[in-house]
């Protein structure tokens, strides 16, 4: 049985079995059918079947969740968008890509610019409801798909899961049908609930999605972090192994979780940030769990290294801070940024990897992080090749801040850093140059918030004379960095 068969016999089951746990309740399977069985009628007398590309506005509630099993059900190809994205930035989204039909919740029908872009796009528009005797419907004046031209994915493609965003605009990674199916074919249905506290259009949701659908698991979501709400599932569902970004350790320790909501806990798996190690042993300390850092990327569809039980046993001491090493079927390599040759072991550069299922004729995979890997095969990551600033988890591109920044009628220069943070790991700061007065920085915050997601928004904003650049006129990011730092104390 394949992953689409497995999934639309869970959605035929027990219409009282509990599929997903959202703000202290439980959606059930029937609910879900109901909305997939809606969302499937409509599509189809729009003759949009199987195959067809549809965008989803995906929110982290069991409404949206049950509108991505619909499509995953019918062997649809979803475009996937964040609810999360200011209403003009979701807007130009929908422009620019064009898909014939979009779900999105209700709630997100109420924003003006959205429906305006998909009216102009011709865009079939259906809308969750929340409503289980109408589950779904079509939006006014959105009844039915235009001419077109509308986005086409590939065919056997499954979903598009959106980056962070690294190195420049989100890209769109795709999974397939088939890598969905191989995930089926090894899987096994286990007890217990899935908790995915991850946003459910990027990486780690969406994988936390289709694996609890390969388990039979019922997953319970977050529409917003709460590192208490968080604990208190973990003290719920009882958890042998639990996963989060590594900023996520010091909110639980700042927060003085008492340590029984850990008690069925044996270890913690971070990834998407350096893992601190004096926090990590703090926790190991106040709650009895290990950590363990992994590294992957969205492009690698997971992570490229991990713990085995093995060495978890042998290095968890010694290794703490590091990513683990290769996983089966991966390789590393180390190369200088500059030329590309080969890094002797332990020093610092390029990390570069491997698998026999990645684009190119050499299958090799380039990334813009920075590490080397120790004489027993251990990854150590340093950081970013690039200027990103990683912030609770979440990538920054100071790129983004400063070209929304320079829209600003009294901002002339913008430049955006990364400093410590205790809590985060880092945080942006950004020095402005007035064109003219200086503007107020409470203004310029509230400028951001309109255009960026919240994480993006810089914690001060700090007016300077000048930007410190060397002779090539190359923004000095270090002086930069630190001259903010210094204005901050």
């Amino acid at each position: 049985m394949g992953f689409s068969e497995h999934l639309a016999a869970l959605l035929r089951q027990d219409p009282k079995a509990r599929a997903v746990q959202h703000d202290g309740g439980w959606f059930p399977w029937g609910e879900a059918a109901g909305v997939a069985g809606g969302v499937d009628k409509l599509l189809t007398a729009a003759r949009l079947g199987a195959g067809a590309t549809v965008g989803l506005v995906m929110r982290e509630r069991p409404w949206s969740v049950a509108g991505f099993y619909a499509l995953l059900a019918t062997r649809r190809a979803t475009l996937m968008f964040s609810g999360r994205q200011p209403d003009a930035a979701l807007a130009q989204d929908i422009a620019t890509l064009r898909p014939a039909a979009l779900i999105a919740d209700a709630e997100d029908w109420r924003r003006e610019a959205l429906v305006a872009e998909a009216r102009a796009a011709g865009v079939l528009g259906i809308a969750l409801t929340h409503d289980p005797a109408e589950p779904v419907r079509l939006v006014a004046s959105l009844e039915q798909p235009g001419p077109g031209p509308h986005h086409a994915l590939p065919d056997g493609c499954a979903v598009t899961m959106l980056t962070s965003g690294t190195t420049g605009p989100a890209k769109r990674i795709p999974v397939w049908y088939d890598e969905l199916d191989a995930r089926q074919a090894k899987g096994r249905p286990s007890s217990g609930v899935a908790i995915n506290a991850l946003p459910l259009y990027n990486m780690g949701g969406i994988f936390g999605l289709v694996d609890a659908v390969v388990r039979s698991r019922p997953v319970s979501i977050m529409e917003r972090f709460d590192v208490r709400r968080w604990a208190e599932l973990i003290r719920e569902h009882k958890p042998k192994q639990t996963g989060s970004p590594p900023s996520v350790l010091r909110m639980v320790l700042d927060a003085d979780i008492p340590p029984d909501y850990f008690a069925s806990v044996e270890s913690h798996v971070t990834a998407s940030a350096p893992l601190d190690v004096q926090v990590a042993k703090e926790f190991e300390r106040r709650y009895g769990v290990a950590c363990f850092q992994g590294w992957g990327a969205t492009e690698m569809k997971g992570s490229a290294t991990g713990w085995g039980p093995e060495d978890r046993t042998a290095f968890k001491e010694a290794k703490l801070g590091s990513c683990g090493r290769a996983l089966p079927g991966v390789e590393l390599r180390i190369v200088d940024p500059d030329t590309a040759a080969p890094c002797p072991v332990g020093v610092d550069g390029r990390i570069e990897v491997w698998r026999a299922d990645f684009p190119g004729d050499d299958h090799w995979m380039t990334t813009n992080d920075l590490g080397h890997v120790d004489e027993d095969g251990f990854l150590w990551v340093k950081g970013r090749l690039d200027d990103v600033i990683i912030r609770g988890g979440l990538k920054v591109d100071p790129k983004d801040v400063d070209d929304a920044l320079r829209e600003h009628p009294g901002v002339a220069e913008a430049v955006t850093v990364g400093i410590p943070d205790e809590r985060l790991g880092e945080a942006p700061v950004t020095a402005i140059v007035a064109a003219g007065e200086a503007p107020d920085e409470q203004q310029l915050i509230e400028w951001l918030r309109e255009r960026l997601p919240a994480y993006k928004v810089p914690i001060r904003i700090v007016a300077v004379d000048q930007i410190p650049r060397n002779p090539m006129m190359k923004v000095e990011r270090r002086t930069l960095r630190t001259m903010l730092q210094d204005r901050l104390v």
